[in-house]
C-alpha cells in the first residue's frame, strides 16, 4: 500500500494513479472543482496546504505543481513535507520560470509583455508570494535534511539564460504562438499561447489592483 499526496491543481491527480490501484491518492485543492469522476483510490480535501499538516501516517511520495505565486513560506512548507514524508519516500516539484526569453534577443523587442512580467514579479514580491523564487528550492530542499536532491532544467539552447537572485539558470524554451517552423515545436507553441492568454487573465487582475495599485 503506497500513500500519494498531490498538493497541486486537483485534476493532474488523477491521471497516474488509476494505473496504481494498491495506492491510496490524496489531492488537495482550495477550491472545489474536482472533476466529478474519480479513480476510487483518489479522494479530494478542500483545505489550504500551507496551513499545519494533521496527517498521522506519512506519504510515500508527494507532487507539487505551479506552487510559484502562491506560497507565502516555501520553508514552512517544505519542512512540513519533509515531516510528512516516509524513508525512502519521494518529494516532486514542478515549476514555470516567470520570464520570457529567446534565443536572439527578440523577446526583448516585444516590451508590452516585458513590462507586464516585470510587474508580475514584482507584484508576486509586494504580496509575500513571488513567482520567481523556484531556482532556490534545491538549496532550501537541502537544508531542510532531503538527500539525493536533483534538479532537473531541460533547455533547448545554452543562450536561454536567466537570473534568480545571484544564480544562472538555463531553462526549456516555450515558443508562445505558431511561428516555429519546426512542427513539434509549431505544436508545443501552439498551447504555450493559450496558456498564457489564460495565465494573463488568472494573475493579472488582483495583482494589479490590489497589490500595485
Amino acid at each position: 500500500m503506497h500513500d500519494y499526496r498531490s498538493i497541486s491543481h486537483a485534476l493532474t491527480s488523477t491521471l497516474p494513479y488509476s494505473e496504481h490501484e494498491n495506492a491510496q491518492v490524496i489531492g488537495n485543492d482550495l477550491s472545489p472543482i474536482q472533476p466529478k469522476w474519480v479513480p476510487s483510490n483518489c479522494q479530494f480535501e478542500i483545505d489550504d496546504f500551507e496551513s499545519d499538516w494533521m496527517y498521522k501516517a506519512p506519504f510515500d511520495y508527494i507532487h507539487a505543481r505551479e506552487l510559484s505565486g502562491c506560497i507565502g513560506n516555501i520553508d514552512k512548507l517544505f519542512r512540513q513535507v519533509f515531516d510528512h514524508t516516509s524513508s525512502g519516500g519521494y518529494f516532486e516539484l514542478q515549476a514555470v520560470s516567470a520570464h520570457f526569453l529567446s534565443d536572439d534577443d527578440t523577446a526583448e523587442k516585444a516590451v508590452t509583455a516585458q513590462e507586464w512580467m516585470k510587474n508580475i514579479r514584482e507584484g508576486g514580491r509586494k504580496f509575500g508570494k513571488p513567482l520567481d523564487d523556484a531556482c532556490e528550492w534545491k538549496q532550501k530542499l537541502e537544508d531542510i535534511g532531503f538527500a539525493d536532491v536533483t534538479e532537473t532544467l531541460l533547455k533547448v539552447s545554452e543562450r536561454t539564460v536567466y537570473r534568480c537572485g545571484n544564480l544562472t539558470r538555463h531553462g526549456i524554451q516555450v515558443p508562445l504562438g505558431t511561428w516555429p517552423k519546426d512542427a513539434r515545436m509549431k505544436e508545443i507553441g501552439k498551447f504555450g499561447f493559450v496558456g498564457e492568454l489564460q495565465a494573463i487573465e488568472a494573475y493579472t487582475p488582483a495583482l494589479f489592483t490590489r497589490v500595485l495599485g
